[in-house]
């Protein structure tokens, strides 16, 4: 099985935000078999992922991910007032969502 076209970007603890929009990592194809596993670091968009597997990090097109017991991102935005900090879970009881404009 193949997990399709993905960007590899090493062994790595750290993505910085210029590597992971300019796509700095090398094209690759990633190939599973039976009983390999990978992990979803996080959701891109676009049915893209970062995932580790055999200890390095890609950017790939996960169509096996996406299914009923995908991955669901949670947003948390740390809160800075003076010399104080906290950390607050957003959800629809925290913040108001309005549509997007465009």
């Amino acid at each position: 099985m193949e997990l399709a076209d993905a960007i590899k970007y090493g062994k790595i603890d750290y993505l910085s935000q210029h590597d992971y929009y300019q796509i700095t990592g090398k094209s690759v194809r990633i190939h599973l078999t039976k009983g390999q596993k990978f992990k979803i670091l996080q959701y891109r968009a676009e049915g893209q992922y970062l995932i580790e597997f055999e200890g390095e990090v890609y950017g790939a097109d996960c169509s096996i991910c996406d299914d009923d017991n995908a991955p669901e991102t949670e947003w948390w935005v740390k809160v800075i007032k003076d010399s104080s900090f906290g950390w607050v879970f957003i959800n629809k009881e925290t913040v108001e969502f309005l549509p997007r404009e465009f």
